[in-house]
């Protein structure tokens, strides 16, 4: 917990954020699904075109090691050979005002090189808005959508069918508000160009019939060498117009 943001993480499922609130509003999908698969905010590897679906189990699903428990930081680990040889170790750390930071570590413990970039998924329900700053307008088929500047807000509850989109954010932030309060997460600058084939820095999927949204965000795709290891750091930080 910081200040007002809360998040629990669940060890025995992926290691994945479990819930966030903050100021009252829930921002993550929290029921699961029947394959226990599409709810909170999980982490996997890209490209997808690389593993298809479902997600990597060791990694999206298996019991995490529980590394650190304290209460201003919590650390998890991935099986040794989650996929292709990557460990994945998360950490939690809260560091105020109402911040929390999200530290994704992948280390190449296998014997060959990979190429791959960590991906971070956050399932949220549909309300509110998704809002970036970028360039370009969202396809002119996505409806609840407009424009204030340089900034897009994307009204998650107008759409009638699934959509997802490749978006090149100019700011390396993306944000979900719901009735006046805010989840902001925030990442170290880097190019569009830097993110693994068939990404894009910042996606977003909308799925109406299972009535929720993803909020993704893709880190640089990088060749590990035996021993090496790749950082995405993300910051989730709640803001209220009402307090």
């Amino acid at each position: 917990r910081s200040g007002e943001l809360k998040m629990s993480v669940d060890a025995q499922t992926g290691g994945r954020i479990a819930s966030l609130t903050g100021y009252g509003i829930d921002f993550l999908k929290t029921q699961r699904d029947s394959q226990n698969l599409q709810w909170g905010s999980t982490v996997w590897p890209a490209p997808q075109s690389a593993w298809g679906w479902p997600p990597p189990k060791l990694m999206d699903q298996a019991p995490y090691e529980v590394v650190a428990a304290g209460q201003k930081r919590i650390v998890l680990r991935s099986p040794a050979n989650a996929y292709f040889g990557l460990q994945l170790e998360k950490s939690f750390a809260a560091l105020g005002p109402d911040t929390i930071s999200v530290t994704y570590t992948f280390v190449n413990k296998g014997a060959e090189a990979v190429r791959v970039g960590i991906w971070e998924n956050a399932r949220v329900p549909l309300s509110g808005k998704a809002v970036w700053q970028s360039a370009e307008n969202p396809a002119d088929s996505i409806p609840g959508w407009d424009r204030d500047g340089g900034t897009i807000n994307l009204q998650l509850g107008r759409h009638a069918q699934k959509h997802k989109l490749f978006l090149e954010a100019t700011t390396p932030w993306l944000l979900h508000e719901i009735e006046g309060v805010s989840l902001k997460r925030s990442w170290a600058p880097f190019s569009a160009s830097d993110v693994a084939p068939g990404q894009a820095p910042v996606e977003i999927y909308y799925d109406p019939f299972a009535k929720f949204a993803e909020l993704e965000i893709q880190g640089p795709y990088e060749i590990l060498a035996p021993g090496s290891q790749s950082v995405l750091q993300v910051y989730w930080t709640v803001r209220s117009e009402k307090h």
